[in-house]
This record gives structure tokens, sequence and C-alpha cells, in this order.
């Protein structure tokens, strides 16, 4: 019985020639140039990838004795899917370097708030003649004011600041999580619609097994690492229950992306947007759908009311600056779609 090892580099030069091939149908010395070195592992991996028909052979007009390689249907399915999960990790990367800047931004702030707790020789100081105020709200809220200014957040944007902050975590858990239902959705239609031999089978099993350990492997590290300072300041003894924050996939691939709407700033909801896009276009959804959640959201603004009732109504203005980033993502897939 043929049995084919995969290892890891295997599974990497495979991911780089599907996506090199995704683009145009190339020679092998050009698949080399942009995959490996290595010559002799590279026409290694392209053989195996032809024996598990993920590409096929064609002749070239211009070079008669030459051939040209070019994803097969079964190839061309899954260079999509590997091309989509890469553009949206591009964009992930400028998600999480934006996160931790406010996490920096954010130990700053706190760093002044402990101080300012300590230094209790006057508790009140004038902010002028006709206010009083804790000392405690004074430097740290100012430090704080300066600081996304210089980032170009508004002033109601500032008043808006730790929903804003949220909104980037969920962000990040909702559309990993997301992604991996939407994953195996995929990867079990490839499953379905294809028959796939033994060399196809095993090289889809180790980029499965890659891709979804590196997506579960990032919301389960991120959740103890990147969110561990803001989460203990929701529970006692500084004793946080994690597993209610790890993936449960109660939700529709659609519905996380829906959950988004907080009141991003113009200077964060560009990135957060990208994130959307990207993830739409990993989804695929109908342009119907996403019409009908644009209607929704038009409807929803519309019936608010004008001014804050209670804690369960959200104003006309604040629903309207939770929902742009949303809105516009939705409006963005829809014209380039």
């Amino acid at each position: 019985m043929y049995r084919l090892v995969i290892n890891n580099r295997l599974v990497m030069t495979t991911i780089k020639i599907l996506s090199s091939l995704y683009k145009k149908n190339m020679f092998v010395n050009e698949i080399i140039d942009q995959t490996s070195s290595d010559r002799s592992f590279v026409i290694k991996t392209l053989r195996t990838l032809e024996k598990g028909k993920f590409i096929t052979s064609i002749n070239n007009k211009s070079h008669k004795q030459k051939k040209v390689k070019q994803l097969s249907q079964l190839g061309q399915e899954l260079a999509n899917l590997v091309y989509s999960i890469q553009n949206f990790n591009e964009k992930y990367d400028r998600l999480a370097q934006l996160i931790d800047e406010y996490k920096k931004l954010d130990e700053e702030i706190e760093k002044f708030k402990k101080n300012e707790r300590k230094d209790k020789s006057s508790r009140f100081v004038n902010r002028n003649p006709l206010e009083i105020k804790p000392k405690e709200y004074k430097i740290s809220e100012r430090l704080l004011t300066e600081k996304l200014r210089i980032k170009d957040w508004t002033t109601e944007e500032i008043s808006y600041y730790y929903e804003c902050q949220e909104g980037l975590y969920y962000t990040d858990i909702f559309l990993h999580e997301g992604t991996v239902k939407i994953l195996l959705h995929k990867f079990i239609s490839i499953l379905d619609n294809f028959d796939l031999n033994v060399v196809a089978r095993e090289i889809l099993n180790q980029i499965i097994i890659q891709i979804f350990q590196a997506k579960l492997s990032n919301i389960v590290t991120n959740i103890h690492v990147r969110y561990t300072t803001s989460l203990k300041k929701k529970y006692k003894n500084n004793k946080i229950n994690y597993s209610q924050y790890y993936p449960n996939f109660n939700y529709e691939p659609l519905d996380y992306i829906d959950k988004l709407r907080f009141p991003f700033s113009l200077s964060v909801m560009e990135t957060v947007e990208n994130m959307m896009i990207c993830y739409l276009n990993l989804l695929k959804p109908s342009k119907e759908i996403i019409e009908l959640k644009l209607k929704a959201i038009k409807n929803d603004i519309k019936n608010a009311p004008s001014y804050e009732i209670n804690d369960e109504y959200i104003n006309r203005e604040r629903l309207m600056m939770s929902s742009r980033c949303l809105t516009n993502a939705y409006a963005e897939y829809l014209n380039s779609n």
C-alpha cells in the first residue's frame, strides 16, 4: 500500500506553490524562483502535487517543447482557500499590532492611576475655580486624552475609548472563531465534491491540521497573554474563568461579524474594516443576504430613540457610531463582488 510521508516542509512548500499558481500558470523554473532555492525538493513537491491531482502540465503556445504547470479544478479550490487565509492573516497582523499598541497605552495610564492613588496628601485638587474633582481623575485622564488626540481621535471618539477597545478584543476572538468554522465547512465541501486519491487526502489533511492548529492556538494564546490584564478587572481576586472565552462555535459564521457593532474610532476603523472584508471574502455570503443585513441595520438606526432612555436602549447617534465600521465593510464587499 502506498504511503506518503508528509512533513511540515512539504506542507509549506505546497502552500507556496499553490499560492504562486493561483496568480498565473508558470514554468518549473519560475515556481522554483518564487518558492525555494532547493530545486530538487521543489520538483519533488511538484510531482507529489501532480500525483494528488492538484496540478497538471500543459503545452505552452510560445515554447512547444516546454510545459507549464497549472492548477486543476481541485487545486484551484484549495489554492483559493489558502490565498484567502493568507490575506486574512496579513490583515490580522495589523490588528494584533493595534491591540498591543492600545494595551501598552492602558498600562501606561494604569501606572499614573496607581501613583495618583498612592498620593493621598490631598485627595481633591482644583481644575478651575468653579470645579473640584478627585485627584485620581486628573492626570491619567488628561494623559489618555492627549495620547488619543495624537492618534487623531475626536472628542466624541475619546468618550467611547473603552468600548472601542472592547470591540478590538471581540474582533480578534470572534473573527478567529468564525474562521475556524468557515474553514471546517470549506474543507468538508472539498471532501464531498472531489474524488480524492490517497496522496490528495494526505496533503489536504496536513494542510487542515496546520491551519486549524494555528487558528486555535492564536485564540487561546491571545486570551491568556494579550487580554489577561483587562480581563482581571472583571473578576475578584484576579481569578479568571478563561473557559467562558474559549471557542464554543454557538454562532453561524455570518453572526460572528454581525455582532461586531462597536464605536471604533476612524484611526482604528480602517484596520478592523479590512479584517471584516477579508472575513467576508473567505465566507462568500450571497449579495442578497448582505443587502438584507444592511437594510436591517438602517431600520435599527431609524427606529432607535433620538435620546438616551436607559441602558437597554441605545440612542440613534450611538447606534450609528457603533454600526459604521460594519456597514462600510458590508458595502465594500457588495461593491467588490
